[in-house]
């Protein structure tokens, strides 16, 4: 079964972090074959930086005195070329409670990456259109609870900067505006 999986690379690794065994989903993803990275040190997946800050090699420390090590970041294929990568290493414990090696599970999320990083950019620009245009803007839930409100929406309504808070109710907005504009300071 995972010999057969395309989309995961599985594969183990042995208690020094050298490739014991290879998937189809690692070979896809990586471009090695089995008998070109079995017995090879997994650190080569890793920049040259990574590789020289000693990174795979806290990875399975992690791995093993945390229970499991799990990130996301770029990975090299044989070919030179890169991708990002989420993974995940599990310790195998030996019976008498030894690390015997590590579960070894890479994704290529680049797609996924590309698409936040995009979402991140929009979300970046619409915030700073949200700040800069001269209208007061706020928008409200479907239960009336406030979601975003721009800061010259608060200057409009004279609104002390802080005040008005994601999640307050329309009501509760209203309360503190009339509380300003019309109650008798005595």
């Amino acid at each position: 079964l995972v010999h057969g999986v395309t989309d995961y690379a599985i594969y183990m690794l042995d208690k020094d972090g050298r490739v014991a065994n290879w998937n189809a989903g690692a070979e896809r993803a990586k471009g090695y074959t089995a008998d070109e990275i079995i017995g090879e040190d997994f650190g080569r997946f890793y920049s040259e930086e990574e590789r020289a800050a000693g990174l795979p090699q806290r990875a399975l420390l992690k791995a093993r005195t945390e229970g499991k090590f799990e990130a996301e970041g770029k990975r090299f294929r044989k070919d030179g070329t890169s991708f990002w990568a989420h993974v995940v290493i599990d310790p195998i414990w030996g019976a008498e409670g030894e690390i015997a090696g590590y579960a070894k599970i890479t994704k290529d999320v680049t797609e996924q990456k590309a698409d936040r990083d995009r979402i991140k950019e929009v979300s970046r620009n619409l915030d700073l259109a949200l700040e800069n245009v001269s209208q007061g803007i706020c928008l409200f839930d479907a239960e009336e609870r406030l979601v975003l409100a721009n800061r010259r929406y608060s200057e409009i309504f004279e609104f002390e900067q802080g005040t008005i808070r994601p999640g307050m109710s329309y009501k509760e907005i209203i309360a503190i505006g009339y509380e300003i504009h019309f109650s008798d300071p005595e």
